[in-house]
């Protein structure tokens, strides 16, 4: 696995003179010049490189600081993220996975009276075999539910939906939701929940937090600002779950739901499948 500092832009009129002509000096290829003739100055470098770590002594020098996206931006705020770069073998070592869908169907629309996921056939894709909504529900076809059922998962509770919506016949009757009977222990204390409210700075909040939620992996950089969180759980608390092969997070953020985490023999049939889906390896850590 590589960790990259991605700074997508910084114009030459955001910062003084002396800070930008520092940054071009310790990377000059990231000197630029956009459409419209604005000089602009970008980086994409793993953390290891000496490079990166000259930019952020340059940042500190001219007391820059990378922008963790929870408050309004000020003038010392530089945009910036840091991304993953998972190896195969990142992929099949991990125990445990959580996903991130290439097919995504939309927003959810709550749920009916009897427990079913309402969901508006206008986004839905009937020729997707597995696809997510924007609150973290996953859909699968009826057709993969039968190979779901017989590969007999561990935890795996597939439920119809009620769709709503203008384009029902498309759909109707040939999706179902994919979820799970097992919840998961909370996460590793560094994981940060903070209000989705938009304010000049969004509140820390508790993991019990009842309303939408922003999910990070701690309070500082590099942690705070990684592009796509990982979740990280303490050894001896998974060691204490009865074997899964789909559970559901015991936090409920983004929309205010739970996320589903996969096993390893969940991840290498949605291989098999060639299914359309990215993956991000749970991290386990010691307490």
């Amino acid at each position: 696995m590589k960790t990259i500092l991605v700074i997508p832009g910084i114009a030459e009129h955001e910062v003084s003179p002396e800070a930008y002509n520092d940054l071009v000096e310790v990377y000059p290829q990231g000197d630029q010049i956009n459409s419209r003739g604005v000089p602009f100055w970008s980086m994409r470098l793993v953390d290891t490189d000496p490079r990166t770590v000259a930019i952020l002594d340059v940042l500190k020098k001219h007391n820059l600081r990378l922008w963790h996206g929870l408050s309004i931006p000020t003038s010392a705020d530089i945009v910036a993220r840091y991304e993953r770069e998972y190896s195969k073998k990142d992929f099949t070592d991990a125990k445990y996975l959580s996903p991130f869908f290439l097919n995504t169907f939309g927003k959810d629309e709550g749920r009916s009276p009897d427990g079913r996921m309402r969901k508006s056939g206008d986004h839905m894709n009937p020729k997707a075999l597995i696809g997510g909504s924007w609150g973290g529900a996953i859909f699968i076809s009826v057709d993969l539910r039968s190979e779901v059922e017989e590969e007999d998962f561990v935890g795996a509770d597939i439920l119809p939906i009620e769709l709503v919506g203008r384009h029902v016949k498309a759909v109707e009757g040939r999706v179902r939701e994919l979820t799970s009977t097992i919840t998961l222990p909370p996460m590793a204390p560094r994981m940060t929940f903070f209000s989705a409210e938009r304010a000049e700075t969004r509140q820390e909040v508790d993991r019990d937090f009842p309303g939408p939620s922003v999910l990070r992996e701690g309070r500082d950089a590099p942690e705070i600002i990684f592009e796509v969180p990982a979740l990280h759980y303490n050894r001896s608390d998974l060691a204490r779950m009865p074997p899964f092969d789909i559970a559901l997070t015991y936090e409920r953020f983004g929309t205010d739901r739970p996320h589903t985490v996969f096993s390893q023999r969940f991840y290498q049939f949605c291989l098999k499948k060639k299914l359309q889906i990215g993956w991000i390896p749970v991290r386990i850590v010691e307490e």
